[in-house]
């Protein structure tokens, strides 16, 4: 009598949770891939179609006890948290509902990345406070500023950047929840610009130049998002960048990791 294979459910929407999915699928895992936004959902497509008999895919955000509704709905055996490093709260809620069902938890990593090359330029702050007075800071009292860092801490910068609404420009997801966010946060819808990753080093030097931007602000998303084409753009623009550090975690940080814990797991 053959074994039942476990049902992994990924918590998805980022590069690696990709790449964390192509692996599982590989071992012959069912996959329950849920992704917070349609654009999360979009990175699937292709996997999708090759994998309709072992692959689902769900959208939208959810809390602790909605996950522990799908968990046992659909009588998960192990769960991949393969979402943004920066987003805790998502983290946190996908732990709590694990916990509460009695399901192993596995976080998987984006990989970490060496700025070496622009460690001149970077200063390094621990959250978007910090972030908005390092910024307001280095771009001296009239200065612009170019925000990268989504729209959940844009009303942090409006309460600790003197000024933010002449001085600060922001670059969001183009989605309808993020720009309205930006209709309620901006006063001008000039001073923000919804568009779509990857970004080349020339559009953001592109971007910064149209915003007379006298420094970046990003969040140390690595590799996968886009960072080192930030600090490319703001060497050329000879501007600053702060950067936001990632919160300290332990996991699996690759598919050769991911692989050995399936088959030890088997």
């Amino acid at each position: 009598m053959s074994k039942k294979r476990k049902l992994w459910l990924v918590a998805a929407g980022t590069t690696e949770s990709v790449e964390a999915v192509r692996a599982l699928l590989k071992a012959g895992c069912p996959v329950l891939a849920s992704s917070a936004t349609s654009l999360g959902r979009h990175m699937f497509e292709t996997l999708e179609r090759d994998h309709k008999d072992c692959l689902e895919l769900l959208e939208g955000r959810k809390d602790r006890e909605e996950w522990i509704w799908l968990m046992r709905e659909k009588r998960v055996d192990r769960v991949l948290d393969a979402t943004h490093p920066f987003a805790v709260d998502a983290t946190r809620e996908l732990k709590a509902a694990c916990h509460a069902c009695q399901i192993p938890y596995f976080r998987y990593l984006r990989k970490t990345q060496d700025y070496d090359v622009y460690k001149d330029r970077i200063c390094w702050v621990k959250d978007a406070r910090e972030a908005a007075k390092a910024a307001a800071r280095l771009a001296g009292p009239k200065g612009h500023i170019f925000l990268t860092t989504g729209v959940r801490t844009l009303a942090v910068y409006r309460d600790h950047i003197p000024d933010f609404q002449k001085r600060c420009y922001a670059r969001i997801l183009d989605t309808e929840s993020s720009k309205a966010v930006c209709r309620e946060i901006f006063q001008e819808a000039d001073h923000w610009i919804a568009q779509n990753p990857p970004f080349d080093a020339d559009q953001n030097e592109e971007s910064l130049r149209r915003t007379q931007a006298a420094v970046i602000v990003s969040k140390d998303s690595a590799q996968s998002g886009g960072v080192t084409e930030k600090l490319e753009a703001a060497r050329r623009m000879d501007i600053p960048a702060v950067l936001i550090k990632r919160p300290a975690e332990e996991g699996i940080d690759s598919p050769e990791m991911l692989w050995k814990v399936i088959m030890e797991d088997r």
